[in-house]
């Protein structure tokens, strides 16, 4: 009996042991009715090893924004709501030179690398201050532009870059992606035109935040350069921006293309960035046309910019950002405005509050528009 007793428990003993293996390396664990009594059998599931080890999970998204950086990852949704090409490029710059990766291997081993490269399933994860940074590409149609010219406008764009730094905290900076085709005839210009805008019309630059390409028509090297700027200036308004109000977007590409603030890079550059002649007409009409009131400035519509006030418009645009850049309280006016956008990057602008946070509200933003117009 003894001997028949014996047997039997060492051969259940082997089918427990037998089964326990095979179970094991299928991946599971099993527990046989038989033993249950005697043994305690845990699942090994991802719960219960995190709950028993001081390593946190990795986070499988990350956050659009937190207190300490602007946003570096956003939904496909806000890409398209701020100008997604012109943000995604930007951002490839900035994960690629400012990012602490980490991926886990097939091993389940963790791994982290400042180059995003190093694992294709690589989720950015601590992030270093970000520098605004461009990267310039200049290709040509039905033209062959001399090679100055891309020096010239890079070395342009730099001080342009360096007027925006002194307007931003390092922290809301994003680098700029530029894109520029110039075109050497019309018709290389509107078959541009009817690629990325939709239309063609009679203009000589436009800047596609769809696309993320500006393209210029090349008449000749001065007048292609002074457009060039102009439309950089809105690739770097989207990049760092998003959408904007209008008399900000354009106010800002057309004093940065301005002969009199060109001017003032003159000594600083190599080239001759305006002639003598471009000068002396800028300061014509420096303060010249029609006044218009900050509300009509403000409040303008598309039908305003696009019919018989477009020049108008144009015009109190750029004076009213040489304005604002001629006084220490304009200055601050433009921090806080370029600050705020870049915080609502997203977002729909709102720039009354920083308008109305100038030195005495509104109303003597007002008034000291119009008496610097008069003067």
């Amino acid at each position: 009996m003894e001997s028949r007793l014996s047997r039997f428990a060492l051969t259940v003993t082997l089918i427990a042991v037998i089964g326990f293996i095979v179970s094991h390396y299928n991946g599971q664990w099993i527990s046989i009715p038989i033993l249950s009594d005697f043994f305690t059998v845990t699942e090994n599931t991802p719960e219960s090893l995190t709950s028993n080890s001081d390593i946190s999970p990795l986070p499988q998204t990350i956050k659009t924004r937190s207190t300490e950086h602007h946003e570096f990852e956003m939904s496909s949704e806000q890409h398209r709501a701020c100008g997604s090409l012109t943000v995604t490029q930007g951002l490839e710059v900035k994960k690629r030179d400012n990012g602490i990766y980490t991926w886990v291997d097939d091993k389940g081993i963790t791994h982290f690398s400042d180059v995003a490269a190093a694992g294709k399933k690589s989720l950015l994860t601590q992030y270093s201050e970000p520098q605004y940074s461009f990267d310039i590409e200049i290709n040509s149609i039905a033209t062959n532009p001399p090679p100055f010219l891309r020096n010239k406008l890079t070395t342009t764009l730099k001080h342009i870059d360096a007027e925006f730094r002194q307007f931003l905290p390092k922290r809301e900076l994003l680098p700029i992606k530029i894109d520029l085709i110039l075109a050497g005839s019309a018709d290389a210009y509107q078959d541009l035109q009817r690629k990325y805008s939709n239309s063609v019309s009679a203009s000589q630059g436009f800047y596609s935040s769809r696309h993320n390409v500006a393209a210029v028509l090349h008449h000749n090297d001065l007048q292609a350069f002074r457009t060039a700027v102009h439309e950089s200036v809105h690739v770097m308004n989207a990049g760092q921006f998003g959408s904007t109000p209008r008399w900000f977007n354009e106010g800002l590409a057309e004093y940065f293309e301005s002969p009199l603030y060109l001017k003032q890079l003159n000594d600083k550059s190599q080239f001759q960035l305006a002639t003598s002649r471009q000068i002396k007409v800028a300061r014509k009409n420096y303060k010249s046309g029609k006044y218009l009131s900050l509300t009509k400035l403000f409040n303008a519509t598309d039908a305003d910019w696009n019919g018989s006030s477009r020049n108008s418009l144009y015009q109190n645009s750029r004076q009213f950002i040489q304005f604002l850049m001629s006084s220490s309280k304009g200055r601050q006016t433009l921090n806080t405005l370029f600050t705020q956008f870049s915080e609502q990057r997203c977002d729909k602008k709102t720039p009354m509050p920083a308008l109305k946070a100038y030195p005495g509200g509104m109303r003597k933003l007002e008034q000291d528009w119009l008496k610097w117009r008069k003067s």
